[in-house]
């Protein structure tokens, strides 16, 4: 039986054994679906917890099994905020998100080829996250002192640009544009539930538009799809684990307050980017 299981579900030359194997996707799998859910910020850990066990010759194996799960784990999510949502951001970030997925694409086929220049992309998010975590308690810390209201920020189209590509191109190589859309989101200062509306019907519509450039074929190298039946067969038996996660996620989010969430979601923030540095800086694990 066990090896029936490991031939089903457990990926060729596995850097680990099944059971830590299985463990690990479970984690992953679980803090995608709370994040999903509504306690934001808890979903860019799972690819890097992917990666600890995936084969090293087949990296972006974890990529491609993850696609598929972000949109069930969205559509589990869209009837718990049904009205909750502002269109305005997604339609700034909409035409560079799908130009950074593109890019993205054209990206993932040379860390196919040199999936160590991954890494550097991880480390840069992790900068970015800890960077924007600590400019907002920096922001709100000074608000404060000085006795005057933080307002909420209203992007432009323009302002828009850098966050719609970086996005892009980030969920494309890694599924890691949360930390980027929570930088655009956090300033505009939506009520939690709005926020969390907002973004999963922002993420619900990108990662479907992911799925076509995960089935093409490289244009740049001879290597076929990503999506294919072993990555799909390999993610069956976590399908019954996403509405756990994702109503945990969606208690947590109600029985938060709108400060504690926007603190929850910038102490998340920062430790995803500490994470991501300390798992990827050569050296840093020895």
């Amino acid at each position: 039986m066990i090896s029936l299981f490991e031939q089903w579900f457990v990926p060729q030359g596995c850097t680990s054994g099944p059971f830590q194997y299985i463990a690990a996707t479970t984690i992953a799998l679980l803090l995608t679906a709370v994040g999903k859910g509504g306690f934001g910020g808890l979903g860019a850990l799972s690819v890097p917890i992917l990666m600890m066990v995936m084969p090293r010759e087949n990296t972006t194996l974890a990529v491609a099994m993850w696609a598929p799960m972000l949109i069930i784990c969205d559509l589990c999510t869209l009837p718990f905020y049904t009205k909750e949502c502002t269109w305005r951001p997604i339609l700034l970030l909409a035409p560079w998100t799908t130009l950074g997925l593109f890019i993205g694409r054209l990206g993932l086929d040379w860390f196919r080829q040199t999936p160590e220049a991954g890494v550097w992309l991880k480390v840069t998010i992790g900068v970015l996250s800890i960077g924007f975590a600590l400019s907002q308690a920096a922001r709100y810390y000074v608000a404060q002192r000085t006795q005057k209201q933080v307002e909420p920020w209203t992007p432009t189209w323009w302002q828009a640009i850098p966050f719609g590509l970086t996005a892009g191109v980030t969920t494309m190589l890694a599924h890691a544009a949360g930390s980027i859309f929570a930088m655009f989101m956090i300033p505009q200062q939506l009520d939690r539930r709005l926020f969390v509306g907002t973004s999963t019907r922002y993420y619900l519509i990108f990662n479907t538009l992911k799925i076509p450039f995960f089935l093409a074929s490289s244009p740049v190298t001879s290597q076929g799809s990503y999506i294919t039946w072993e990555s799909l067969r390999l993610i069956v038996w976590m399908i019954p684990l996403v509405p756990v996660g994702v109503f945990a996620g969606n208690w947590l989010n109600n029985n938060f307050s709108n400060r504690l969430f926007n603190v929850m979601v910038n102490v998340l923030l920062a430790l995803t980017g500490v994470w991501l540095i300390y798992s990827n800086w050569p050296g840093l694990r020895g």
